[in-house]
């Protein structure tokens, strides 16, 4: 914010913030609020995978604008998104302050197809709502967690390698994924924090069961 200040107080017209997310998400959320704090048009970015939130979520925080390429093959700076990307899955042109984040947290991460999947959904039933991919190094999800310490991030579905440490940040957990010791979902809570759940057990017991309901069936 101080460094936006300063180039506005130098005359410019727009400011522009471009760094390396070198320490991951929560460099993108710092670039973020920057955004929603400068006292006037401003561009704040956070270079790399781990920053591409910054991209995908420059609407919600009023930046001026962000940078898509025309395609993945031209993207003129790391973690570069396409434009058909942010304009289609991402839905940059709805976002608003309101806009819930939803997101799948991992390591690696972008082989992930949970973006595709949700935003479909999300679109499909009208609701104001963007999930992202978030790439957390191991051990860094109690510092992604503090860094988007806003309510409006809704929750997170959990891959590896975070579920154990998804257990360990949650406020609250759901009997079978304190059984396992293991969770790969995280809800928001009304009054802060996270509620763990482990879906993957669930359906696992079901997919036997209806494997095993078929069989009898058949014989």
């Amino acid at each position: 914010v101080a460094m936006a200040a300063a180039f506005f107080d130098a005359g410019a017209d727009v400011a522009k913030i471009a760094t390396t997310a070198a320490g991951g998400p929560p460099d993108a959320a710092r670039v973020l609020s920057a955004a929603a704090a400068a006292r006037g048009p401003t561009i704040a970015l956070a270079m790399g995978e781990a920053g591409l939130a910054s991209r995908l979520l420059a609407p919600k925080y009023g930046a001026a604008l962000t940078f898509g390429a025309l395609s993945p093959a031209r993207a003129s700076a790391p973690g570069q998104p396409s434009l058909a990307d942010l304009t289609s899955m991402y839905r940059l042109g709805a976002q608003t302050p309101a806009t819930r984040v939803f997101g799948v947290l991992g390591c690696p991460i972008a082989h992930s197809r949970s973006p595709a999947i949700h935003n479909a959904a999300l679109a499909a039933a009208g609701l104001d709502g963007v999930y992202l991919p978030f790439l957390v190094q191991p051990g860094g999800l109690p510092a992604f967690l503090a860094a988007f310490d806003d309510p409006s991030y809704a929750g997170f579905s959990v891959t590896l390698p975070h579920k154990g440490a998804a257990l360990a940040a949650a406020a609250e957990a759901d009997p079978t994924a304190t059984l396992i010791g293991a969770a790969n979902t995280l809800v928001r809570l009304p009054g802060g924090g996270y509620r763990a759940y482990n879906t993957d057990a669930t359906a696992a017991v079901d997919s036997i069961a209806e494997g095993l309901r078929k069989a009898r069936t058949a014989g």
